[in-house]
């Protein structure tokens, strides 16, 4: 059965936007892209001094499990090269599967639907919002535009600017 999905993309080591660009490209072999956000030169949380990310959101179709999905991006990631590094840190490229439809997965090791962080970080939200604003969040029963608003007046600023 077809799913939509929505994932996070994000870079800050090397060329960002072509790191982006080559994981959208890899993506395409079992995920129909529908619509991708635009990209945004944001800054990094976590406390790890650090580069500004380029992040952006990809909304798809695909046929694979979320368990299937997961272990594509990862291995989207492997072939681009990404290292383990510390948490939070630098990051040749990272994929996160935000939301698989309305799928709830708790408790997992290895996955979490919808992703934990969604709420907390505006280099999630920001992107998201440009694709898919009234996608509601299984959990949360709020549209994104609702989610996104909120995180503009309830998280700490964090520096989020569209470059293309």
């Amino acid at each position: 059965m077809v799913k939509t999905v929505y994932l996070g993309l994000g870079s800050n080591i090397g060329s960002r936007r072509n790191n982006i660009n080559c994981a959208l490209a890899f993506l395409q072999a079992k995920l129909a892209i529908i619509k991708t956000s635009s990209i945004y030169e944001t800054s990094a949380v976590g406390g790890v001094k650090q580069r500004n990310f380029f992040n952006c959101a990809v909304k798809a179709k695909t046929k694979l499990s979320p368990y299937e999905l997961l272990k594509f991006v990862k291995g989207i990631e492997g072939a681009m090269g990404r290292a383990k590094t510390v948490k939070w840190g630098p990051r040749l490229i990272d994929i996160d599967i935000l939301f698989y439809s309305d799928k709830v997965i708790k408790g997992s090791n290895t996955l979490t639907l919808p992703h934990k962080e969604v709420l907390n970080r505006l280099f999630v939200l920001t992107p998201l919002n440009d694709i898919a604003a009234n996608f509601t969040h299984p959990v949360i029963r709020q549209k994104i535009k609702t989610l996104y608003n909120n995180a503009l007046l309830t998280l700490p600023r964090q520096k989020v600017k569209i470059i293309a």
